[in-house]
């Protein structure tokens, strides 16, 4: 079946639930479209549940509500951390070897045009969807007007902005000279971690949001996500390093040449951190309606938890002011 609506979107007041579902499908179809390429493939250090049968959605556009797949079956097997507190150090390090696995196999297995061909730069984040994430974003001013007063958020606007957005997409894709498969929404929820193994990937699901796209922009987006504010701003450098080094050293096993070096990696970090990074300011406003209605959290921990979230976005705003500046 097609899913419906989660809770999650529901919560968020600009969305319209009858659009919302359209997208659905046509995200539906997407993700099938990626299982398709990757056709159980095994990738590197990172996982994807097996899949065993796919019938295609009968069109986004359409009222037909068939369609999906048969998965493996990780029941009670698996688990998905909490926002908050986020990813640990080995967790990080695990999806930073996970991602150059996923982007070694894009450059080793994905050459003609065709294999991209469903996943165009920007084919997901449409105009009206970048729309909707500003106007959640841009709530936080009235939610905390002491950390986003003098309207910060509304300052980012250019970076939300879906022709600008699309434009950058394409000029780092074609700096980097080779088209990379990203996943889009690395959030929490969507990584499964083993039960006997916490800090082992089990799989990696959701590729609703699988775009070509900026090799660094799931790097953001795990960063921004997943750890606080002062531990990304720390260890970014240190993270960037070991997603190259694995990347590299798979490259090497394969005899090919790295695509690119640590410098342009971090180039390609901060080119893109802007616009990667409004999906996470979009997703901390959802969440922190979440949290603050007792939807997620325990009741105790729930003022330490609002104030980790607002502290996550303004070190995100931050940063994008700076960049911004220069």
């Amino acid at each position: 079946m097609i899913p419906r609506i989660s809770e999650n979107a529901n919560r968020c007041e600009t969305i319209d639930a009858d659009n919302m579902h359209n997208l659905l499908k046509k995200y539906s179809r997407h993700e099938t479209n990626f299982y398709n390429l990757l056709k159980n493939r095994p990738v590197p250090h990172f996982p994807t549940a097996h899949i065993y049968y796919i019938e295609e959605v009968c069109g986004a556009e359409t009222d037909a509500e068939s369609g999906g797949m048969v998965a493996e079956d990780l029941v009670g097997q698996v688990h998905a951390i909490d926002f908050l507190p986020g990813l640990n150090e080995a967790q990080v390090l695990a999806l930073m070897e996970a991602l150059a696995g996923l982007h070694w196999i894009t450059l080793r297995d994905l050459e003609r045009e065709s294999d991209f061909a469903d996943f165009p730069e920007q084919s997901i984040f449409t105009d009206r969807l970048q729309v909707a994430m500003y106007d959640e974003a841009v709530l936080l001013e009235q939610i905390c007007p002491e950390k986003f007063g003098n309207s910060r958020i509304q300052n980012l606007a250019w970076s939300f902005d879906y022709d600008y957005k699309t434009a950058q997409i394409q000029k780092l894709v074609q700096k980097l000279g080779r088209k990379i498969l990203v996943h889009g929404d690395l959030n929490v929820s969507n990584i499964l971690w083993r039960n006997a193994a916490p800090n082992e990937i089990a799989a990696i699901i959701d590729y609703q949001f699988v775009h070509v796209g900026s090799i660094a922009a799931d790097i953001v987006r795990v960063l921004t996500l997943g750890v606080s504010r002062a531990h990304r701003k720390e260890h970014t450098d240190r993270y960037l390093k070991y997603y190259w080094q694995k990347l590299d050293e798979l490259t090497k096993s394969d005899k090919m040449s790295n695509v690119l070096s640590f410098n342009e990696l971090k180039e390609q970090y901060w080119e893109t951190f802007a616009i990667s990074s409004n999906f996470t300011l979009f997703g901390i406003g959802l969440y922190h309606k979440m949290y603050s209605d007792g939807s997620l959290g325990k009741a105790e921990k729930r003022a330490e938890n609002l104030r980790e979230l607002l502290d996550r976005a303004e070190g995100i705003v931050e940063d994008i002011e700076n960049l911004a500046r220069k």
